[in-house]
């Protein structure tokens, strides 16, 4: 049997079933074949029904049990209709499933985006709160051409062109993806095989993404030889690359940067300018990953403009990205939260723990359900910040920027703020005695990148 980790470029076209000796060389990561239970992404189409199939099929062999998670976007009249069909197909094969529906969760511009993030935030949910440590993804040899190529177009750095890795964390969930040296026609085949059908998406024709432009690229690009294959090959080899670099990077992150649990962080830029620009680059992303938030990293242009304006910059000047504000003060570089309208403001609703903001996990107590009800957690803001030293003067001194005490998670009542743990303060209800209540906050923790 062919193995798709050593096909040559006269083989790549063999289209043949995937066995379930090939699948079980595929899934390489002996951590994750300790487990016993598995969760997998499927929305219907060839390829994430073909990973269902061979699943189901690994888990039997080893004895392991498989949930699968079919996510409605609610993005078209039919996904509703199409999540039955996927459910009906699922429940033939006796593989337990679940529905998870899109509500109250935006799609803002960059539907394909958006709608990804909406995707793994319902199925990183499910997994944490069911105890599921391992989340599979059907990503194939034909995403990762694809997005090798939409990242050179975006002229991303090293770790963009390294693309998607086979096994990630996030939220404590390890995303394991082992299809990605497969290609898509091989998966088609194997439903084939077994007389099964899939859901065709017509997003994936719309020429309004730049995903469907990219293939129509691609059908010319193979009459040059650039093939799926070599594209894929090219992305392992930058993830050689990212793999070098990353441990650079955690190394210099762990002694050379200081990390402060308010959420933000201290450079100095003297250590910078003894390293090589590709590092320089890399540390830039993770301390603007880890203080804004975002789950990926900035474009590499908007990189390097950064990196030239710092450069030029005179005392005290700020700059923007990624949701992170990043400041010159003497030799040192201040990565701080950006503070953006809308703030994100989260009705408690006697909900005992909130990623907030994707960097700061908060847990809470509730002993007096009528205060909680009427909770919100929100950054403390200049207004808030206003009330609190108002009452503690002495708060005043604290060293930190003043940027980073509005950004602060912080819970408001109709009287205006009641606590911040990260000022250790707890607003008296009612001016009476502390012990008249218990606080909310139970914990408030600065997220490592590996956590969100």
């Amino acid at each position: 049997m062919l193995d798709p980790l050593n096909q040559s470029e006269n083989t790549e076209k063999i289209l043949e079933p995937i066995s379930s000796i090939e699948f079980d060389r595929l899934v390489k990561d002996e951590e994750i074949r300790e487990v016993r239970c598995y969760c997998v992404g499927v929305s219907g189409g060839a390829d994430s029904l073909a990973l269902v199939w061979l699943l189901k099929r690994w888990c039997e062999n080893r004895g392991g049990s498989l949930f699968a998670l079919i996510v409605n976007h609610n993005l078209r009249e039919s996904s509703a209709g199409e999540a039955t069909k996927v459910s009906d197909w699922l429940s033939k094969w006796k593989v337990r499933h679940a529905i998870l529906n899109r509500e109250g969760l935006p799609i803002s511009t960059g539907i394909q985006s958006s709608a990804r993030e909406v995707r793994y935030k319902l199925m990183l949910d499910w997994c944490s709160k069911n105890s599921f440590t391992e989340l599979f993804i059907a990503h194939h040899q034909d995403d990762q051409a694809e997005t090798f190529l939409m990242r050179l177009v975006r002229g991303s750095s090293i770790s963009g062109l390294a693309c998607m890795r086979e096994v990630s964390t996030r939220r404590g969930v390890r995303i394991v993806r082992p299809l990605l040296n497969v290609p898509k026609e091989r998966l088609k085949q194997t439903l084939i095989s077994i007389g099964q059908n899939w859901i065709e998406d017509p997003s994936n024709s719309d020429p309004r993404f730049m995903r469907t432009r990219l293939r129509k690229l691609r059908s010319n690009l193979e009459h040059r030889k650039i093939t799926n294959l070599r594209l894929s090959k090219l992305a392992q080899s930058f993830g050689v690359l990212r793999e070098m670099l990353e441990r650079c990077c955690h190394n210099f992150i762990a002694t050379e940067v200081k990390i402060y649990p308010e959420g933000w962080a201290r450079l100095d830029t003297e250590r910078l300018k003894l390293l090589p620009s590709v590092l320089v680059e890399k540390i830039l992303i993770y301390l603007l990953n880890l203080i804004g938030g975002k789950p990926y990293p900035p474009r590499f242009d908007s990189l390097s403009r950064l990196i030239k304006n710092l450069s030029e910059a005179k005392e005290n000047a700020s700059f923007t990205l990624s949701n992170c504000v990043v400041r010159k003060e003497g030799k040192y570089l201040i990565f701080f939260r950006e503070e953006r309208q809308p703030v994100s403001i989260i009705s408690l609703s006697r909900q005992k723990n909130i990623i907030w903001r994707n960097i700061f996990y908060c847990s809470f107590i509730h002993n007096n359900k009528n205060i909680s009800d009427k909770l919100v957690l929100a950054p403390l803001g200049e207004a808030g910040w206003g009330q609190v030293v108002k009452k503690k003067p002495e708060l005043r001194k604290l060293s930190f920027p003043y940027e980073v005490k509005k950004t602060m998670p912080a819970l408001f009542d109709n009287s205006g703020v009641l606590e911040v743990p990260h000022l250790n303060y707890y607003r008296l209800v009612q001016d009476t005695d502390i012990s008249d209540r218990k606080q909310i906050f139970s914990s408030v923790r600065f997220l490592q990148l590996n956590e969100r």
